[in-house]
């Protein structure tokens, strides 16, 4: 049986630098899987909900793994982060995420 220890970040002004700094992200909140994701921290979403668009576009780019059940949150990979992946910082990415949102609206 795996054991795991449970830390809650609290959100406070450093959330976003110890996401940037983590080697892994679990949660069930959406607003920080998707800034962990974004930071280019590997991130694994817990949430049993609806998904909102962004977070499927996220999904599709590889940002976001979503974790369906138990079994599968044994096989996450407990690494060493190598290095940051952050999204590209182009000028045309947010026109991107707007039409995939656009189209999965339609």
């Amino acid at each position: 049986m795996l054991s795991y220890r449970t830390f809650l970040l609290p959100i406070t002004p450093w959330t976003i630098q110890i996401m940037y700094h983590a080697d892994l992200v679990i949660s069930g909140g959406g607003s920080m899987n998707r800034e962990a994701a974004v930071l280019g921290t590997p991130t694994y979403s817990l949430f049993k909900g609806k998904l909102a668009a962004v977070d499927r576009y996220l999904m599709d780019k590889g940002r976001i793994q979503h974790i369906d059940t138990l079994e599968e949150i044994g096989k996450i990979p407990v690494v060493k982060k190598q290095k940051h992946r952050k999204m590209n910082g182009n000028a045309n990415l947010v026109q991107e995420v707007a039409n995939s949102l656009t189209q999965q609206l339609r």
